[in-house]
């Protein structure tokens, strides 16, 4: 399979350099896809690393002009962590972003903005949602609003951006933001199948040869129509009796 391989690696390759040239999303490198015995996504051995982010923000009187009295005001102290346990995969994601940044740019210096996206059954959601939910935010037509409103030590607090008016922006702002990514993660991930249903195509040829119903199958571009006539209607002899375990883009499904 040293072909198949290596003209998959250049196929995905041309693929990630596609998308990152549209400059709207950053796409997580795609896990290869491994052929495994043991038909699970979970671990021999339970991956127990702990990998922890602790850190505080910086004192807000100075940016935001309150009254120190404030209890609003003061340091935030804040911290995640996170194992991976008997998972495949890590799943989960954390944006940490205190103050909000964008490009390695602060953007509003008392403002913080926290994350967490739990993945289950697959790292490429959580992960692309956390790659991409501050530039998400910044595309929005509200946050580019509330960029505009005089800051909250502002004499007008009604066009500030603590006012009434300045929550909604923001809520409206957010809201949106995760409405895209819903829409940006499904065409990612349309481009990511296209790609596991080549790849297997690429792989039931070698272990098959040609087949008049596979090829049917990949043409109406149903990647459960190909595991059904491939693996139970036309069982490839060398292997039988073996469940195959396809990683695909941080989910794992058994043939």
């Amino acid at each position: 399979m040293g072909n198949s391989e290596s003209s998959f690696s250049d196929s995905d390759s041309c693929y990630q350099k596609e998308r990152n040239m549209e400059g709207t999303y950053t796409v997580p490198p795609r896990s290869p896809l491994v052929l495994s015995r043991k038909g699970s996504s979970f671990l021999e051995e339970p991956v127990i690393t702990k990998n922890t982010d602790v850190g505080e923000t910086e004192d807000n009187i100075a940016s935001s002009g309150r009254d120190s009295a404030s209890p609003e005001l003061g340091k935030i102290h804040y911290a995640a962590s996170e194992m991976q346990g008997w998972r495949s995969h890590m799943e989960d994601k954390h944006v940490l972003d205190p103050p909000l940044k964008h490009n390695g740019r602060r953007v509003l210096t008392d403002h913080h903005l926290f994350a967490v996206f739990d993945g289950h059954g697959g790292s490429f959601a959580s992960q692309f949602c956390g790659d991409n939910l501050v530039r998400t935010l910044m595309e929005q037509e509200e946050w580019s609003a509330y960029l505009k409103l005089r800051p909250t030590s502002s004499s007008d607090k009604n066009l500030c951006r603590h006012s009434a008016f300045g929550v909604k922006l923001i809520k409206s702002a957010l809201n949106k933001t995760f409405l895209s990514l819903d829409a940006k993660l499904k065409d990612a991930q349309r481009g990511r199948r296209f790609d596991q249903l080549f790849e297997l195509q690429n792989i039931l040829s070698i272990a098959l040869g040609r087949n008049n119903g596979i090829q049917e199958c990949f043409r109406r571009g149903s990647l459960d129509n190909v595991m059904i006539n491939s693996f139970s209607k036309v069982p490839p002899p060398s292997l039988t009796g073996t469940n195959v375990q396809l990683e695909r883009s941080g989910t794992t499904g058994v043939i």
